[in-house]
């Protein structure tokens, strides 16, 4: 009886070291793998930020090359204005003289008209 009293106490006891060792190892691995998740998450961030600064730079030629081709665009556009204005007054004074010349013409002939009729009432 005694000897199964101490053989139960052993292998309590033994049962407890190993629980006990599995605890210790189950810890050095969390404490392992919390150091890698910390290292990975420092990559990860690492990654993450020259991602984001490759995409601002991206981003910034865009604005530049955007605003290249407005400034281009606004040119361009008020080249287009300014060739309407000149193109829509000369036009305007091709009409006026036109219609100045028309007019001369009409009343030189209107002259000549009561002119003849004069003429004729003589």
């Amino acid at each position: 009886m005694e000897n199964s009293v101490i053989l139960n106490i052993i292998f309590l006891v033994i049962l407890c070291l190993g629980s006990v060792s599995y605890l210790v190892w189950l810890g050095s691995n969390v404490i392992k793998l919390k150091g890698n998740l910390e290292a990975n998450t420092n990559e990860v961030d690492l990654r993450i930020n020259d991602v984001l600064d490759h995409i601002d730079k991206q981003m910034q030629d865009s604005i530049k090359t955007i605003d290249k081709l407005d400034s281009r665009v606004d040119a361009r556009f008020n080249q287009l204005v300014d060739r309407y204005e000149a193109d829509s007054h000369r036009m305007y004074e091709d009409i006026e003289g036109k219609n100045t010349e028309m007019g001369n013409s009409f009343r030189s002939a209107i002259s000549d008209l009561i002119e003849d009729v004069d003429k004729l009432k003589k």
